[in-house]
């Protein structure tokens, strides 16, 4: 291992070490160096570790809070607990040592049985998904015209651009979730450290929570059907009220961590 520096914090249950890698033979294609944070758990014959890179974490800190596909979660670009429905009655049954059976077989029926209603949820929000954050951004700065205000959340172009396209991200990871049925991806990719980082960039929390939570109904009202006439789609027909408050769950999964 080509380490430039190293520094060792020990506590009573994790070992904290920051190295530093030539990112040039390790991880990218520039001659810098980048620092890692690797945690160790405390009990050495079973130390998982969880591997991020600062650097793309710094890029994140100067634009916004996402890292917008934030492989930096482990050096080979291997996503540590992404799961979709049917990974995660796998993971379950083994955690306790069980078959996969009974009511666990069930759901992953119904689940299949929606699929087509799934997939018209998912492009529902994907096609629409332009005009739902803008909606979202706009109703926020309607709401509370001080945003726009000097030294207002929003105010620039470029406090502007960052939070239009936080919100992007934010639907587009609510909609990778929606089509796996699970919401690891969601939390593994962009709500892990999502509340430190808005608090450290100073980001009005209340206002970005509440332009989630303009997503969430228009989402709700693109799944269920019942938004406009002048955006009506063709659907699979079929009560979509169950897909809607799944996705309202992950919407509010993403409130929960930045409030």
């Amino acid at each position: 291992m080509d380490t430039t520096s190293m520094e060792l914090r020990t506590g009573t249950s994790t070992v904290v070490i920051n190295a530093n890698f030539p990112s040039r033979q390790h991880f990218l294609s520039k001659s810098e160096t980048i620092p890692l944070l690797f945690i160790f758990n405390s009990d050495s014959t079973n130390a998982n570790f969880l591997v991020y890179t600062s650097a793309l974490s710094r890029e994140a800190r100067n634009q916004g809070y996402c890292q917008p596909d934030a492989d930096s979660h482990s050096p080979n670009n291997t996503p540590t607990t992404m799961l979709d429905a049917f990974s995660r009655k796998a993971v379950s049954a083994d955690s306790s040592g069980a078959f996969i059976g009974g009511g666990e077989l069930a759901s992953l029926k119904s689940f299949i049985a929606d699929g087509n209603k799934r997939l018209d949820a998912v492009n529902a929000i994907s096609g629409n998904a332009a005009c739902i954050v803008s909606d979202a951004v706009a109703g926020i700065c309607c709401e509370n015209t001080g945003l726009t205000a000097p030294n207002g959340g929003v105010y620039t172009n470029r406090k502007m651009a960052a939070c239009l396209r936080d919100g992007e991200i934010v639907l587009r990871y609510v909609s990778y979730a929606l089509l796996a049925g699970d919401a690891s991806v969601l939390q593994d990719r962009c709500l892990n450290g999502l509340r430190e980082t808005y608090a450290a960039l100073g980001v009005p929390t209340g206002s970005a929570a509440r332009a989630v939570a303009i997503m969430k109904a228009a989402s709700s009202a693109l799944i269920t059907n019942t938004n406009s006439q002048a955006k009506k789609a063709a659907v699979t027909q079929g009560d979509c009220a169950s897909l809607s408050a799944e996705a309202g769950s992950y919407f509010d999964q993403v409130i929960s961590a930045i409030s």
